[in-house]
């Protein structure tokens, strides 16, 4: 690299060294996480976000500069600096990457510097928000250095006054490989490049010739500037985004933010104009052309405190043309966390169109509920995800406080539900006993004996070796290798056998099924297996054991063991013929999984005294190899598993889920006299009567760490709250006078067991079809139609807090709708585990594909009542 003349001090030798980040690709992904304008709004938000975890004063100032330049050939390009004031600066020692890495990128939270060098470290404090390299990537985004290569050419340079005296420079250059200079440079050397010139790379060289910093602070440096950025500095965009989000801080003077642009033009950032003078404080609630309030103090789930919920209507907003196309960041209810606007709340459904443009609103919490808060936010500070109750319960008082500034305004809207049709009515029933077995399941005692009969489950699993053993691609020619078929019976028969027949089937990516083998065994000791061989993938007529796929895609294998005539159980196994598997759409790669049922009398939910239940605990595995893993579970005071140690095979990629059950467990819930010590297998369980839970943690034996947690409820001595008809949830209609008309379907949640599905009458689609007297079925076409949908969102609601009950009732359901012959209910659980999947884990979900998961898998579920 360049040495620049350095004069005050000793060279030091510094260079570039990699860090362990490939940074192009992650500062892309990053940034297009921000959606539509987000590369403008990061740079607005960023930034400042950092300025403010760093200070140190009353006041924190950031000022956006923009710098003409000219490289030696005469050719214009610009630099943005990015200063902040009244902070600690880039503190604390300086660890080159190895040592970082060493460190597991575990930092203190006065080691700034090494954490404004690295990339995917912690803090030790939980509100610090710069450990996910969202900072970093909304300035390297915006730098497009000149290369002679093909490939992006970032780069960020940063100079930092430390309360000490101490001076230094850094860079970070991504050329596509993530490199930072180590060590820095300091004092002297550090104030020489400032004011004179810096060697990005062989094709670059920036033109600083800025002052170096007189005040404690730091600031950033961005060569080679984007035009985006440029036209966003110079056309007041930057400005606009910076009061979105920060003008709340800008208001109370916790914050200055200036842009000053190319000719010197200085813009400050203000508050808008209704908040200004605070006028929630001094304006009466009152109807008419203007009315200002606020409420304080509102509870969420007795421990949490919102702080604030400001509401304005002016209705001279509405007559100001400048705010015909007011920015979408305003129309609603701000949410501001720590003093940032995170997201706006669309509060529409209170507020009467004409009258919403003149319509304003922001939240404040307090600090604890912001702590917790600060864990539901995006990484892009762009939402907070609703996968906590609590998180859903301070939206909801937020709605309820909206509708009540409506009513007193006298928008009000007057809400009636009605009961729904006989013949709809009927067809919700039907739907339901065939998608759901809770809608069939009975209620009360069912006159159970002490000693109660063993019922039989049935468990298969299909093995087999793919030709690859780290994936499920099969190309034409290769041999899937030892395929068979294992089953078990349990309880075991005593003193018998029992002849089951185990077929093998060829599903194709039409769902249709062809059998290719059918083998009659007996069941001795509680087992049984079934080896079927090797098979060729072949693309034309098959001959012995030979699988015809005719066409490159998805197939599946399918075993299914049939006893009585009846189709017991089935397991599938996957085959991506001439292409490779999809990516796996979930991160999370170990999960536990709970399913229990009670085996006394296996219609009924509810768990009587003296009644057994069977629980089942298994482990998906989804990593390539095999881990081993310990199972802790527990029912009431009771140890189910503790400390068991398992270890389950990997998966390969693309392949169905195949669940290792690694715990069954069965019960005798409050036995009396008559069941004490009638089978010493049965673990005795005492609870009260009501909910209670069986819990599973599913703990590394690698780490040490809970890398899942699930929970499973079921009622002792009490039915499952359910609405006269029996079914999971009501199902009315629903008008609202004055109002836009309401949505499709929504949902009313009176508790975690009291839903009622709510659909529109006036909804324009049921409309017409009520008044097409030529087709009767139509409006029951619509109720089947939203009570698939709302099936899937009653059944996965529970899985943020690790409750499977639901899910599994779902589940279950499909033994109800076997359909012989085809693919249609393996497809169908497929999707519905897939969405599960994504549901329940940690991190931020995909909506595009969380949303067309959901359309699926609910036109499944109508196949299979169609065919069911």
């Amino acid at each position: 690299m360049m040495l620049f003349g350095l004069k005050n001090e000793a060279i030091m030798e510094s260079k570039f060294v990699p860090t362990p980040h490939n940074m192009v690709k992650m500062v892309e992904n990053i940034i297009e996480g921000y959606g539509e304008a987000g590369a403008v709004r990061a740079l607005a938000q960023e930034p400042v976000q950092n300025a403010k975890d760093a200070k140190q004063g009353q006041i924190v100032r950031v000022e956006y500069r923009l710098h003409a330049r000219k490289t030696e050939i005469g050719r214009p390009y610009y630099v943005l600096t990015v200063t902040d004031s009244g902070t600690h600066g880039l503190r604390g020692p300086v660890y080159a990457p190895k040592e970082l890495q060493e460190r597991g990128y575990n930092l203190k939270d006065d080691e700034n510097w090494a954490a404004f060098e690295g990339q995917g470290f912690t803090k030790s404090n939980r509100d610090s928000v710069g450990s996910r390299g969202q900072g970093k990537s909304a300035f390297l985004y915006h730098s497009k250095a000149p290369s002679s290569k093909s490939s992006r050419h970032m780069a960020m340079l940063y100079d930092t006054l430390l309360k000490n005296g101490e001076y230094r420079f850094g860079a970070r250059i991504v050329n596509p490989a993530d490199t930072i200079q180590h060590p820095p440079y300091y004092n002297g050397n550090a104030r020489e490049i400032v004011s004179s010139q810096y060697k990005i790379s062989e094709d670059a060289t920036v033109d600083l010739r800025l002052e170096p910093l007189t005040n404690v602070g730091t600031r950033v440096i961005v060569p080679f500037l984007s035009d985006e950025a440029v036209s966003a500095v110079e056309s007041g965009d930057l400005a606009q985004w910076l009061e979105r989000c920060w003008w709340r801080l800008v208001q109370i003077k916790k914050l200055e933010i200036t842009v000053v642009g190319e000719c010197g033009k200085s813009c400050a950032v203000q508050t808008p104009g209704w908040w200004k003078d605070e006028p929630w404080k001094k304006n009466p609630n009152r109807p008419g052309r203007y009315a200002a309030t606020e409420f304080q103090g509102d509870l969420v789930q007795d421990r949490y405190k919102i702080k604030r919920i400001a509401l304005l209507y002016d209705e001279s907003l509405i007559d100001d043309p400048d705010l015909e196309d007011v920015d979408p960041q305003y129309k609603g209810v701000q949410l501001l966390r720590g003093g940032q606007w995170i997201e706006t709340l669309d509060c529409r459904d209170y507020i009467p169109r004409e009258r919403r443009l003149g319509f304003r609103g922001f939240v404040e919490f307090d600090k604890k509920l912001e702590r917790e808060l600060r864990d539901e936010e995006s990484s892009q500070h762009h939402r907070f995800y609703r996968r906590k109750s609590f998180v859903k319960d301070a939206i909801k008082k937020i709605h309820e406080r909206v509708e009540e500034f409506a009513m007193s305004q006298g928008w009000g809207a007057t809400e009636k539900q009605h009961e729904v049709p006989v013949n709809e009515e009927e067809t919700v029933r039907k739907f339901f006993l065939a998608i759901a077995p809770t809608a069939k399941s009975k209620s009360g005692r069912g006159g159970v004996s002490p000693s109660p009969s063993p019922v039989e489950r049935w468990d298969c699993a299909l093995n087999l070796k793919y030709p690859n053993s780290r994936t499920t691609r099969v190309n034409w020619g290769d041999r899937i290798c030892s395929v068979s078929v294992s089953v078990k019976l349990h309880p075991a028969p005593e003193n018998a056998s029992k002849r089951v027949a185990v077929s093998l089937s060829l599903i194709g990516p039409d769902s249709r099924a062809n059998l290719i083998n059918k083998q009659e065994i007996a069941i001795l000791d509680g087992s049984g297996a079934v080896p079927f061989g090797d098979f060729l993938a072949t693309k034309n007529h098959p001959g012995p054991n030979e699988l015809r796929c005719p066409e490159a895609g998805k197939w599946r294998l399918k075993a299914s063991v049939n006893a009585d005539g009846v189709e017991v159980c089935s397991a599938s196994r996957t085959l991506y013929v001439n292409e490779d598997p999809l990516e796996r759409l979930a991160p999370k790669l170990y999960s536990v999984s709970i399913s229990a049922q009670n085996i006394s009398d296996p219609e009924k939910i509810r768990i009587d005294s003296g009644e057994v239940v069977e629980a089942q605990i298994s482990v998906i595995n989804r990593a390539l190899k095999s881990e081993e893993f310990e199972i802790n579970a527990s029912f009431g005071d009771v140890m189910l598993a503790d400390g068991l140690q398992v270890e389950v095979l990997g998966t390969p990629a693309g392949d169905s889920l195949q669940k290792a059950s690694v715990c069954s467990r069965r019960i005798v819930v409050n036995p009396d006299s008559a069941t004490d010590g009638f089978d010493s297998s049965l673990i005795p369980v005492r609870l009260d009567p009501g909910r209670h839970f069986i819990r599973a943690d599913l703990v590394s034996r690698k780490t040490n760490e809970v890398v899942d947690h699930k929970s499973y409820s079921l009622y002792i001595d009490a039915d499952r709250p359910r609405p006269s008809s029996g079914l999971p949830f009501q199902i009315k209609q629903r008008t609202i006078e004055n109002q836009y008309p309401c949505p499709r379907w929504d949902f009313d949640k009176k508790s975690d067991d009291e839903w009622t599905l709510l659909y529109s009458p006036d909804y324009p689609i049921y409309r017409e079809m009520s008044s097409n007297s030529a087709n009767s079925s139509s409006n029951q076409a619509f109720i089947v139609e939203i009570c698939s949908e709302a099936m899937i969102e009653w059944a996965l609601e529970p899985l943020h807090r690790g409750d499977e009950s639901r899910l599994e009732d779902l589940r279950r359901g499909a033994s109800y709708a076997r359909v012989s012959g085809n693919g249609w209910l393996d497809d169908y659980l497929e999707t519905l585990n897939n969405l599960a999947d994504l549901r329940s884990q940690q991190e931020p979900v995909d909506v595009d594909q969380y949303s067309r998961l959901a359309r699926l898998c609910a036109s499944q579920m109508m196949r299979l009542f169609e065919i069911a």
